[in-house]
């Protein structure tokens, strides 16, 4: 009879220890690793002006201290691209628009929407072009970058 008891015991124990392990087994698991805190995500769509139709296979570009990073619009108008945290002037191309540039911030682990509505005319393939009142060669671009642009545009 203790021999009974003891073996009934053992199997009670043997059971709440499998229950236990099934009950808490999944809060044990393996959980997906969180998302990355050293950098954001850029999205956004690229729309025409004055029709508000979606521009399909436009560039969107972002230059910063980074580095530059590019995506292109899909069927739905809509870019995404992952960047490192910082400062970038993001510039959204289309052909037979005029490009549009804007600075914005990329911060850890957030989702930066920027969307464009691009106007038609003639691309510009000087930097800041929409910022600049007057051209005067490339002094221009020297006052705000330095040598470096003003060789690679005037090259």
């Amino acid at each position: 009879m203790k021999r009974q008891r003891s073996t009934l015991a053992r199997l009670v124990g043997l059971l709440l220890l499998l229950f236990s392990l099934l009950v808490t087994g999944p809060a044990l698991a393996a959980k997906p690793a969180p998302p990355p805190t050293t950098g954001g995500i850029l999205t956004g769509k690229v729309t025409n002006a004055v029709t508000l139709k979606i521009i399909i296979g436009a560039t969107v570009t972002a230059v910063g201290s980074p580095g530059s990073y590019s995506a292109v619009t899909n069927s739905k108008g809509v870019y995404s691209i992952s960047l490192p945290a910082g400062d970038y002037q993001i510039t959204a191309k289309a052909t037979g628009m005029a490009d549009l540039t804007v600075a914005r911030t990329i911060v850890n682990a957030v989702t930066t929407t920027v969307n464009f509505a691009l106007t038609t005319g003639v691309a510009s393939t000087l930097p800041h072009a929409s910022r600049i009142s007057s051209y005067n060669g490339p002094q221009t671009c020297l006052g705000c970058h330095g040598t470096a642009i003003a060789d690679q545009v005037f090259a």
